[in-house]
């Protein structure tokens, strides 16, 4: 059994539907289907983007009505396209009913994969499931994964196979609430932990590459990674698939394959818990920050303090008795650390570039050669992987060396 999950470049118009049930039917045994709202168009942005701007236009006194006509406009476009019954007028007067009982953000937001999902039921011949029936968030805004399982599960068994919208849910009084960006991913993972099937994830690519293939086009898909690998490979900016989706599946034995709607032939990246031997992939996060601090027999005493700062994202560290070094995604919490370094030797460097090794055999020798050919402010072999942060002045000499050995 699998559990299907189609982002919004599946679901951009009718001619995307006709494509996504073409991808569904060649996949045997689907329990479940979980949709995003409608991806971007040539002339049109897409349906999550829509409605938040519809949202700052009906705070700032626009009607109804015309705030969210582009919305309606592409639920239409759609209907006519598929020749679907749904009623999309009685859709409207109920979602501007619901919007006057709870008129937030993440009510207007959630309607997109909301109404999607209604398209793709009927056209796919699936039971509708409304994801604020069986994805719950505790009061303090924290999912409760476990009790959702439960309710998905309760509801495969009573209604069969189903599909719902990604990205929300709701809390114990009824309150839309919305995952983060990526949360669709999240949600199709979490269906398939439920129904214990292996989750398949199909969007406009056709796998995770081992380097960015806008800088290296010759590069092939990767046929597998591990969880891990594809975790730190998506937290580098791969938007192939949200890092945290790999988290419901830890300990099931289940697997994610990664597919392209478009080409569904395609084999696409299948990725595993655990999986024999590393696999050669490179990936680097831009924009970052790396901070050096000093302090005899205090290192990592300053390392528990740094990693309390709240808001400061730390994507690499390494700590000795005296020494703590550390590269943060973004500046804008920089300042904070004179909290933690106020008497003590400390320096700070911004427009840096992180790059991550996995630890195959080309990657290894790639990170090798950018060690010994850059003036490089970090490195780490870990266990997941090679570390190197430089300034943004070294990337193209980096990226040079990458590309050859991949290429």
């Amino acid at each position: 059994m699998k559990t299907l999950k189609f982002g919004g470049s599946s679901l951009a118009g009718a001619r995307e539907f006709f494509l996504t049930a073409e991808a569904t039917r060649k996949q045997k045994e689907v329990a479940a289907i979980v949709v995003s709202a409608g991806g971007k168009t040539e002339k049109e942005d897409k349906i999550t983007d829509i409605l938040i701007n519809a949202f700052f236009s009906l705070k700032r006194g626009e009607s109804v009505f015309k705030a969210t006509e582009p919305f309606y406009k592409r639920l239409y476009a759609v209907k006519e396209g598929l020749k679907l019954k749904i009623d999309i007028e009685n859709l409207r007067k109920k979602i501007e009913r619901e919007f006057n009982l709870q008129p937030t953000l993440d009510f207007l937001v959630s309607r997109g994969e909301y109404a999607f999902a209604l398209l793709a039921s009927e056209y796919l011949g699936y039971e509708f499931c409304d994801a604020a029936d069986v994805m719950k968030f505790d009061g303090d805004g924290k999912f409760n994964i476990e009790f959702s399982k439960f309710l998905i599960k309760d509801f495969y068994l009573k209604k069969g196979k189903f599909i719902c919208g990604g990205f929300y849910g709701s809390d114990g009084e009824g309150k839309i609430k919305l995952f983060g960006r990526g949360g669709s991913d999240f949600s199709g993972a979490v269906v398939s932990a439920a129904l214990a099937t292996d989750y398949v994830n199909f969007t406009d690519v056709d796998g995770f590459y081992p380097i960015d293939p806008k800088i290296c086009p010759d590069a092939s898909p990767l046929s597998e990674l591990g969880f891990n690998e594809a975790r730190i490979i998506s937290e580098f900016g791969a938007s192939v698939l949200h890092p945290d989706s790999v988290l419901p599946l830890i300990g099931t034995g289940l697997t994610i394959t990664v597919k392209n709607t478009f080409f569904p032939d395609r084999e696409g990246t299948v990725i595993r818990e655990e999986r024999e031997g590393f696999v050669s992939a490179v990936a680097k996060k831009k924009n970052c920050a790396y901070i050096e601090l000093t302090g005899i027999n205090e290192g990592y005493d300053l390392l528990l303090k740094l990693c309390g700062i709240k808001g400061l994202k730390i994507v690499a560290v390494s700590a000795r008795a005296d020494k703590v070094t550390a590269v943060i995604l973004g500046t804008e919490n920089l300042p904070k650390i004179n909290s933690v370094a106020k008497i003590r030797s400390y320096k700070i460097s911004d427009r840096v570039t992180l790059y991550y090794f996995a630890k195959g055999e080309i990657s290894r020798l790639a990170y090798k050669e950018a060690k010994e050919g850059a003036e490089y402010l970090f490195s780490a072999d870990l266990a997941d992987g090679f570390y190197l942060a430089v300034s943004e002045g070294e990337e193209g000499k980096i990226d040079k060396k990458i590309i050859s050995l991949f290429s």
